[in-house]
């Protein structure tokens, strides 16, 4: 069986409070948590979040998690009688940002004076990649 990524789901609020295991990722990264809750008979709670990892735990037992809210979506009430369904992604944030077209000098024009843009522009040209980090979340061991 595979480890369980959520730990427990708690209503504290008016939200449910899900605990997620982020042991797979490093302390400093961020992570978006996206998915839902639910429960026979409608109840249902969207799942989004973008969380830093915290540092590892001291105990080599544990594991690092973090609570992520979700708003309950319907007007059907989850029940204490009845098992909570949940599933949910975790995925690492990268940044892409894109130009128009094929390589140029950088422009000085103020972004409110630029071009308007045509039926057809592309933006296709990778000018950096990075992945979103948060180095006071860090451990010194990169």
């Amino acid at each position: 069986m595979p480890p369980p990524y959520v730990t427990s789901a708690k209503f504290v609020g008016g939200q449910m409070i899900f605990s997620v295991i982020v042991d797979d990722y490093d302390p400093g990264d961020y992570v978006e948590i996206s998915g839902a809750a639910t429960q026979v008979g409608g109840a249902f709670a969207a799942i989004h979040k973008v969380v830093s990892v915290p540092a590892k735990p001291a105990d080599p037992e544990a594991k690092a998690s973090v609570d992520v809210p979700a708003d309950p979506g319907t007007d059907k009430k989850f029940r204490k009688d009845l098992d909570v369904t949940v599933y949910i992604r975790i995925a690492k944030i990268w940044v892409t940002v894109l130009g128009e077209g094929d390589p140029e000098p950088p422009k000085t024009t103020p972004p409110d004076e630029g071009t308007p843009v045509d039926e057809g522009t592309k933006w296709g040209k990778i000018r950096h990649v990075a992945q979103m980090y948060d180095p006071k979340s860090s451990s010194s061991s990169s």
